[in-house]
């Protein structure tokens, strides 16, 4: 008995039974939909053993999971031929109209696709300076010249040079081009500038002025952070429906795809739930929009309330110094490696990094393996004698960064008044907060 081929399978998927009582299934394109280069028809499943295993579930699966694969690239194939059939340039203008409407670009973060916008925008100021010609012109040497104009901003460059492979990649997939100079561009991913951990006191100061400056959710936002170490746009993404359970948050990380589990404490979901605003599903929102906080409003309100607290030459705090922060307090707290990376998704290799580069103190921990070991084997610290090397080091911070006061301008007083003396966004807005926050400064 033939098994059926369901419409789920795919729109060109056939099927026919052999003598044996086995099946042949294959994709199969007419010709007048066929793109040029395709074979009349293609077996599926494309790898596969054994013929007795055609009677399986497993077989029907694995020609389910071929099928939906080659619609797609048939589908992709086509846009593309319809698409340099519609256009005649093939500058880089062209190229990336082509690319903003792959799924690659459209299934990016919001983040991501601002990135590429705005990479893709320096590209095509540097080739209107060319002149605007062909894509397929250019080779290695003009786009090394091209990287080259951004060898001061090493991470900019990166960025750039990653959506550059990308457009490459494209036109080598429109046949506009039969190579990737960009592939053959060594690169090295540059060393992350030194950030400035945040201390407790730092987070109590920055909590108080959120909430005196009418944006309670940002204070919160800062005291959570600092203790789960997600990335901010993984911890801004989460709602009270999806990530927000009775005992805490279950979080998918966006770099790995990976959930995390991070139980709260009776405070720390008091505190979400005094933020919460009404109509809003997210734990974290602008207080000023009444909706949810994106990156760069977080940023914004952030920046309006480190000028309030800084004078020029303090050490300058930055939002994303946070996740760094909360992995240097677990490892002072002595946590394992395993642990840490339960909490905030960090690779090992990545948690080592931070280590070398925020808790420098070989000494300590040296002496805390060597205490630790002694007392298994029946010792006790009374063992050594004399003080031990590197006694009360502290963690080494290296960052050189400083605030810088905000220049005055007189088109917009108002902003740097608000934002270099701490006045109120919004006037009433924080009385109760205030008499909450004090029964919050506390670490968390």
């Amino acid at each position: 008995m033939t098994a059926p081929v369901h419409k789920s399978l795919g729109r060109f998927v056939r099927s026919r039974e052999r003598k044996d009582g086995t099946h042949e299934v294959f994709f199969a394109v007419p010709v007048r939909l066929r793109p040029e280069g395709w074979p009349p028809t293609i077996r599926l499943p494309q790898v596969q053993n054994a013929r007795t295993r055609q009677q399986s579930a497993t077989f029907w699966a694995e020609v389910q999971i071929n099928a939906a694969t080659l619609n797609y690239a048939l589908d992709e194939q086509r846009r593309r031929e319809r698409a340099i059939a519609a256009r005649r340039d093939r500058n880089i203008e062209a190229l990336a109209e082509i690319f903003y409407e792959t799924k690659k670009f459209r299934v990016a973060s919001k983040s991501r696709k601002d990135h590429h916008r705005y990479n893709i925008r320096r590209m095509m100021e540097w080739s209107v300076s060319l002149g605007d010609p062909d894509f397929v012109i250019f080779t290695k040497r003009d786009f090394e010249k091209f990287l080259a104009l951004f060898e001061d901003r090493p991470f900019l460059q990166l960025d750039i040079r990653s959506t550059l492979h990308i457009l490459c990649l494209e036109a080598v997939a429109l046949g506009w081009r039969k190579d990737n100079p960009v592939a053959d561009i060594s690169w090295t991913a540059p060393d992350a500038e030194p950030v400035h951990v945040w201390s407790h006191e730092d987070e109590d100061r920055y909590f108080h002025k959120c909430v005196e400056m009418g944006q309670p959710a940002l204070g919160v936002f800062i005291k959570i952070q600092a203790v789960v170490g997600q990335r901010t746009s993984d911890l801004l993404n989460c709602t009270y429906s999806k990530n927000l359970d009775t005992w805490g948050l279950h979080i998918r990380q966006s770099k790995t795809g990976e959930f995390v589990d991070i139980p709260l404490t009776k405070k720390q979901r008091e505190m979400i739930e005094a933020i919460r605003v009404e109509g809003s599903d997210h734990l974290f929102n602008d207080f000023d929009t009444q909706g949810a906080f994106t990156y760069k409003v977080l940023r914004e309100r952030f920046v309006e309330v480190r000028h309030a607290l800084s004078q020029p030459g303090d050490p300058l705090l930055e939002l994303r110094a946070l996740r760094h922060t909360a992995v240097c307090r677990m490892i002072d707290a002595k946590l394992h490696l395993m642990q840490i990376a339960a909490v905030t998704g960090h690779a090992a290799v990545t948690l080592s990094a931070i280590m070398k580069k925020y808790a420098v103190d070989s000494a300590r921990f040296a002496n805390q393996a060597m205490l630790t070991m002694n007392r298994i084997n029946g010792g006790s610290d009374d063992d050594f004698e004399g003080e031990m090397a590197g006694a009360g080091a502290r963690r080494l911070n290296r960052s050189r960064k400083v605030y810088k006061a905000p220049i005055f301008d007189e088109r917009r007083p108002g902003k740097y008044l608000n934002a270099r003396y701490g006045l109120h966004r919004k006037a009433g807005y924080s009385r109760e907060m205030v008499e909450a926050a004090h029964g919050w400064a506390t670490p968390v």
